[in-house]
């Protein structure tokens, strides 16, 4: 079939791999100076992403003397309680945290 011998082309065309794309595009990456430089190397390639999903710890963390709480608020109702319940049960359980970066799985 003439499908299949474009599908044979592309197999015998490109180097094996997994059957994705056999690169990674250029990146384009902010620099300390706020100007945007791109990367074309696969070893930069893989350091911008290594520092982009997964930054430095700060050196030191600083936690002030004498820190100032908001006022607690008010204990919610009980229909607010179940609406929150009703919806917790509802999240898939392993997808990404939110900015609390507490897993559903554990809300669960």
């Amino acid at each position: 079939m003439e499908k299949d011998i474009w599908t044979a082309n592309k197999y015998i065309s490109e180097p094996v791999s997994d059957g994705g794309k056999p690169r990674i595009p250029t990146l384009r990456v902010k620099a300390p100076n706020c100007n945007t430089r791109e990367i074309y190397a696969n070893e930069d390639k893989a350091k911008a992403l290594v520092n982009s999903f997964f930054p430095k710890k700060p050196a030191e963390l600083t936690v002030p003397a004498n820190p100032i709480y908001p006022q607690p608020l008010d204990e919610p109702d009980q229909l607010f309680k179940e609406r929150i319940h009703r919806h917790i049960a509802k999240l898939s359980p392993h997808k990404v945290p939110g900015p609390d970066g507490i897993p559903n799985i554990i809300l669960q």
